[in-house]
């Protein structure tokens, strides 16, 4: 198995755990909806700004999938993810 297919893998994993987790607090779809709204304004946020800040995020399935599961922490996360 790739490497690629293993972080996919790994964001459906913690993507179930994180609806499992929504749905024993009974709020599914208000906690998905503000996770993924947070996460996209973020992506979006970012990408503008990074070009006048030089910094480059792309915008491809994997950060989208990113953004709308763990929201802005997430967009945060991949951002830093190649400096380390």
């Amino acid at each position: 198995m790739d490497s690629s297919m293993m972080i996919w893998l790994a964001v459906a994993l913690a993507g179930i755990l994180l609806f499992y987790f929504y749905a024993r607090l009974g709020r599914l779809i208000s906690c998905v909806f503000a996770g993924a709204t947070s996460g996209f304004f973020a992506l979006a946020i970012l990408w503008i700004a990074g070009h006048f800040v030089n910094i480059t995020v792309a915008i491809t399935p994997l950060t989208l999938t990113v953004a709308a599961v763990f929201g802005a922490p997430g967009v945060i996360g991949t951002l830093v993810l190649p400096i380390l």
